[in-house]
């Protein structure tokens, strides 16, 4: 957690990440903040999960879609 000295304020608010049943995460794959990867999913190697994904699909690429 980072906060403001001078507020004491925090300023990197946490969110929630929701991983699914059977999903698959290739090498070096980054999910960040605020993600949803439902059940069967898949996020290809180097890609970057932002937003919500659906079941049994195919993600790759940065953003991943």
């Amino acid at each position: 957690m980072i906060y403001d000295k001078d507020s004491n304020l925090r300023l990197n608010p946490s969110k929630s990440i929701y991983l699914g049943d059977h999903i698959w995460v290739g090498q070096y794959a980054w999910v960040l903040k605020n993600t949803f990867l439902a059940s069967g999913s898949i996020l290809g190697a180097k890609g970057i999960a932002t937003k919500t994904y659906y079941s049994n699909s195919a993600n790759v690429g940065i953003p991943a879609k």
